[in-house]
């Protein structure tokens, strides 16, 4: 498995993948931005993006609800499966959730069908997931399944954040804080400090309108 820092090479990665039409699997941390990182290559790339929590699914809403059309039985899709166009489809929490949701999951990824349905050619299935062993409530992925995927561990890095940061608008605070602490992300993630960022936004408003108020 390679590692590479959550920032503009994984992007360019995943955007290879997709040429390849080589699922990609990101591994890290929670917090870490492993499934922003693919929301931003489909963007760069010009497709679609779907995401979806497997944790929260149960198998009808992955494989369809079975009907019958003379005396056979057929599955209609759930709405969200792509029926045209090109994107990515992105499945988290892949080994967190329960092991009959992982079976469609590799029927999908190996023959790109899932009963009646056939995922469109310009789609690329891929996942995120938290690693194990290490504190979360995941499972093992069984070997045949990851054998579909190029697997990629993914850290958080202080100075590719504070690049993507800056021009987002991140409070200037917490940009000097994370700047001043090398290892700030050992024991934090940078979602807890996009969201300490619109903490102080979300104040500095309110503040701002208490203050109006009070002139008039």
């Amino acid at each position: 498995m390679r590692t590479l820092k959550a920032g503009p090479e994984l992007i360019e990665l995943v955007r290879l993948c997709y040429a390849a039409n080589q699922p990609v699997l990101l591994e890290g941390s929670h917090g870490i931005g492993k499934s922003e990182i693919l929301e931003e290559a489909a963007r760069q790339l010009g497709i679609g993006f779907i995401c979806r929590d497997l944790s929260l699914m149960e198998p009808p809403d992955l494989i369809g609800m079975p009907r019958q059309e003379g005396g056979v039985t057929h599955y209609s899709p759930p709405a969200f499966l792509p029926s045209e166009g090109k994107g990515l489809l992105i499945f988290e929490e892949l080994n967190r959730c329960p092991s009959y949701m992982r079976g469609p999951c590799l029927q999908l990824l190996t023959a790109r069908t899932l009963n009646d349905y056939g995922l469109p050619t310009g789609w690329l299935p891929c996942a995120a997931i938290n690693p194990s062993g290490a504190d979360y409530d995941v499972q093992e992925l069984d070997p045949a399944l990851l054998s579909r995927f190029v697997e990629v561990e993914v850290v958080a890095d202080r100075a590719e954040w504070l690049a993507w940061a800056e021009p987002k608008g991140v409070a200037g605070q917490v940009l000097g804080y994370v700047g001043s602490d090398p290892q700030i992300f050992e024991d934090t993630n940078p979602r807890a400090w996009k969201a300490v960022s619109d903490l102080l936004h979300a104040g500095a408003r309110h503040d701002s309108s208490q203050a109006e108020r009070r002139l008039r």
